[in-house]
């Protein structure tokens, strides 16, 4: 029996949208600390997934589970108290890239959290990112370097769970092994990962493959 404590529970997930069904009685449990991979073909569903799992949207039929609650109105805040969202491309109206990067600790439930400068700057360093570019322009900055900074802001804010939205995307090859080590081998959290990085998929030990519903177990 599998009695390893369950992150997220999925029962009999489904959702359509103007007639068209999009994801079809998903069921699966993920236990705490799996990394998992969704992937599929454009408009198979892998952001309507991750929303619902979010609570930004809900399911048509069946019920959603995280950290022993229910994905609902009653619950959200306290669920997304434990999660973090790295989207691929998240336009933000701030002029300095430690501005960026501290954002979520703005927040008054994140203050009491704010890291130290030395642990700004081991996390930068993980990921291939050197102290100068706190304070740099974010217009000055890459497309790569912006969304390591972003997977820097989840790095440090320690979540239970962390949904990351093509984490790999734009990364060059050091970069990319960085950003694997750590969110695939190195980190305790469930990690659930949109993503069509092979290399990243053959890491993960959960495939949920949303072209045929299919769940795979490594």
């Amino acid at each position: 029996m599998d009695t390893k404590i369950k992150d997220i529970i999925l029962r009999n997930i489904s959702k359509s949208f103007n007639g068209v069904n999009i994801i079809n009685n998903l069921s699966i449990e993920i236990p705490a600390g799996s990394k998992v991979a969704v992937t599929g073909k454009s408009g198979a569903g892998k952001s309507t997934l991750v929303n619902m799992l979010m609570g930004f949207i809900l399911p048509d039929n069946g019920k959603i589970t995280l950290m022993g609650m229910d994905v609902n109105e009653q619950n959200i805040n306290e669920i997304r108290e434990n999660i973090s969202w790295v989207p691929q491309e998240l336009n933000i109206d701030v002029r300095y890239v430690r501005d960026l990067l501290l954002l979520p600790f703005g927040y008054n439930k994140n203050k009491k959290d704010n890291p130290s400068v030395k642990t700004i700057i081991n996390a930068l360093d993980m990921f291939g990112l050197k102290e100068d570019i706190l304070s740099k322009d974010v217009s000055e900055i890459s497309g790569g370097e912006k969304q390591r900074i972003f997977l820097t802001s989840s790095y440090l804010l320690k979540r239970k769970i962390c949904f990351l939205d093509e984490p790999t995307s734009g990364l060059d090859s050091d970069s990319k092994r960085k950003v694997i080590n750590y969110f695939l081998h190195e980190c305790a959290s469930t990690v659930v990962a949109v993503t069509h990085d092979e290399k990243w998929m053959d890491n993960s030990n959960i495939k949920i493959d949303l072209n045929n519903n299919d769940v795979k177990r490594i």
